[in-house]
């Protein structure tokens, strides 16, 4: 008898990539970076968690700790922002 099932739904059952591209784009935005990254590039920043994804995109500027702590905290509630708006499943799902 089962008696729990997980599912990973972030990236496997949803479509989270659009919105995580819109929350990293305006958090280095918001941040002063003249950069921003399209849907394709963003999934070489994904894996491991937000902290990594944050690093990642701060490119050289991924090991000081001040850059990184104040594009977190511009990060995490655009996140949960647009997962709200921006995801969806997979085609093919019911």
């Amino acid at each position: 008898m089962v008696k729990n099932l997980i599912f990973d739904l972030d990236g496997t059952l949803l479509d989270t990539l659009p919105g995580i591209t819109l929350a990293i784009n305006e958090a280095l935005a918001e941040c002063g970076y003249p950069y921003s990254f399209t849907e394709e590039e963003t999934k070489s920043l994904i894996g491991g968690g937000a902290d990594r994804l944050v690093r990642k995109a701060l490119k050289d500027k991924g090991n000081d700790e001040d850059a990184f702590a104040a594009l977190k905290k511009a990060y995490m509630p655009l996140y949960r922002k647009f997962q709200e708006t921006n995801t969806g499943m997979f085609s093919g799902l019911e």
